[in-house]
């Protein structure tokens, strides 16, 4: 798709892909007060598909390090004692029935500037490991992604999927270059997939 120029306002419609694709879907940007980004994706009716949000750090190039928003050269508003999000996200436990349901190996094109996989690459591995019919059936309502450690160039990752809940489907991002059984390896990263149905 098209990159936009600029930022749309809040409430504007900023169609996808550079065009209106089919079904209508747009995104709109929701207020927020703490400075944060967010949006949701519309259907033509108005309903949600998709909702995001973004927190920012200040990080110093020279260091490395963070540093406290007021050292900003550009004045935006910070709000401490609120939180970007309503509760705190918890790390996911194993569930029960681990299953092997597919094997991804990091490749140049997964990777960001930091030279470790980008964030979506995560959501497109699970996204791959849910049939045609369940996303049909089912729908995703949310996904909850906890990075526990990052997947470098090369590593191979088993997904591990564990039993579901009446609405909730959680994998496991497990190292699969390790000699250890497919859940005690490294886990690189958690996911909980919150289904309409």
């Amino acid at each position: 798709g098209r990159r936009r120029r600029g930022r749309p306002h809040e409430g504007e419609a900023a169609p996808l892909q550079g065009g209106r694709p089919p079904g209508g879907r747009v995104l709109r940007p929701l207020p927020r007060g703490d400075g944060g980004a967010a949006a949701v994706v519309v259907d033509s009716q108005g309903r949600a598909l998709a909702e995001g949000t973004s927190s920012w750090i200040l990080v110093n190039l020279k260091t490395g390090f963070a540093e406290n928003p007021s050292k900003s050269p550009y004045p935006f508003p910070v709000q401490f004692e609120k939180n970007a999000l309503p509760e705190m996200l918890q790390v996911l436990p194993m569930g029960e029935d681990p299953q092997l349901v597919y094997t991804e190996r990091a490749r140049n094109s997964d990777l960001d500037i930091n030279h470790h996989v980008n964030h979506c690459r995560y959501v497109d591995w699970i996204i791959d490991c849910l049939s045609k019919q369940e996303l049909k059936e089912r729908g995703i309502r949310s996904i909850q992604l906890n990075f526990v450690q990052q997947v470098p160039l090369g590593a191979n990752i088993n997904i591990i999927r564990f039993k579901d809940t009446n609405h909730h489907a959680v994998f496991f991002g497990m190292n699969a270059d390790m000699e250890k059984s497919p859940t005690t390896n490294r886990c690189h990263f958690q996911v909980r997939v919150g289904f309409r149905e």
